[in-house]
């Protein structure tokens, strides 16, 4: 079943890609300054949008499990399935609708594990709401660390920027 059940998932994702609905973020971004956006060229028309930076400061490399938008859409550019060993990924979604925000995350596993156990596991979220406060978090696997960068989250167009390590 479990076979099937990747095969599903990849043709989903390949389809999504094929129909431009989405398409994954670059690998090797180049570090993002405070306030940048993934892809400048890709213009957005949400009330709230989140370009959301991460790299991956490790010798481990990660698959994607789940990636999901509770509130907005993928602006051009969703959370890769593959992030590799020093590198920087980013996605961008925004809000869809009247008064509403932008809230989501991607789920990796570690390559070479099940994914079964948090300790093998990367977990990003963000929410930029209409009213209240934003909030975005980084879940390493074991003996991680994952810092965030000051100032890079406020704003009805935030840039989050984690950076993960070994501790």
């Amino acid at each position: 079943m479990r076979p099937l059940r990747r095969l599903i998932t990849l043709l989903v994702v390949a389809t999504a890609l094929a129909t431009g609905l989405a398409s994954p973020a670059q690998a090797n971004e180049n570090p993002p300054q405070i306030g940048s956006v993934c892809h400048p060229e890709r213009a957005t028309s949400g009330a709230r949008t989140v370009d959301f930076w991460f790299e991956n400061g490790s010798n481990l490399s990660f698959e994607l499990t789940q990636s999901y938008l509770n509130h907005g859409v993928w602006s051009g550019t969703a959370p890769p399935v593959w992030i590799g060993p020093w590198e920087w990924i980013c996605w961008r979604a925004e809000s869809s609708g009247v008064a509403t925000g932008t809230q989501g995350g991607a789920n990796y596993r570690v390559v070479g594990t099940d994914g079964k156990s948090p300790n093998v596991q990367l977990r990003l979220s963000f929410n930029n709401p209409y009213i209240g406060g934003n909030s975005f978090r980084c879940f390493p696997p074991i003996n991680h660390q994952c810092v965030g960068r000051p100032g890079s989250g406020g704003g009805n167009h935030p840039t989050p920027i984690f950076q993960m390590r070994p501790r």
